[in-house]
């Protein structure tokens, strides 16, 4: 059982470090994107196909504002917070078990 407990804790950590990276593979999209249509770095662009690079940005910016917090959350606050619970729970039932017997 715990084998399992370990492969679903792998999984799981392995999915949202996935989902941390869809935003990174969006922006790499919108580079290739702009140089195969030939915009430069910066300033404006005015070749055919320029006007779907705004939209780009739109959405690896708005996947970058969701994913990211949830991310973090679930993969750094979340067991951090399970962790401490625990140990704070085992200390709070520890110490009403000694004042039973005294």
């Amino acid at each position: 059982m715990a084998v399992l407990r370990f492969f679903c804790g792998v999984v799981r950590v392995l999915w949202w470090l996935a989902a941390a990276c869809i935003p990174y593979a969006q922006h790499r999209f919108y580079e290739s994107y702009r140089l195969a249509i030939g915009c430069p770095a910066q300033g404006d662009c005015y070749t055919r196909g320029a006007e779907h690079l705004l939209e780009l940005q739109l959405l690896f910016v708005g996947s970058a504002l969701v994913l990211w917090p949830l991310c973090a959350w679930y993969l750094l606050a979340k067991p951090l917070f399970d962790r401490r619970s625990l140990f704070i729970g085992r200390r709070h039932a520890t110490q009403g078990a000694a004042s039973l017997e005294q």
